[in-house]
């Protein structure tokens, strides 16, 4: 594990092709939180990513269909700053 994993700011970019699992796979991620970025709703907050992490508890989160965002990429690096 990367020293900057440890510290609790490391991000993971999972890709793939659909219905490979990526999804089943990240729910076993202990103790996170799985806002559905799929809904109008979350793409809207999605235009402030600092809304939506305001929004979460924990500080593990996983954001499936985040492609649905403006700018995924920023999400990243918001979430590692």
């Amino acid at each position: 594990m990367s020293t900057q994993a440890k510290r609790g700011n490391a991000t993971l970019w999972l890709t793939g092709v659909r219905r490979v699992g990526r999804a089943a796979l990240v729910r076993r991620v202990p103790e996170a939180e799985f806002p559905n970025c799929d809904r109008p709703s979350m793409v809207e907050r999605g235009r402030k990513p600092e809304h939506l992490f305001g929004l979460v508890k924990n500080l593990r989160v996983v954001l499936d269909e985040i492609h649905h965002f403006h700018n995924p990429r920023r999400f990243r690096k918001i979430a590692v700053d």
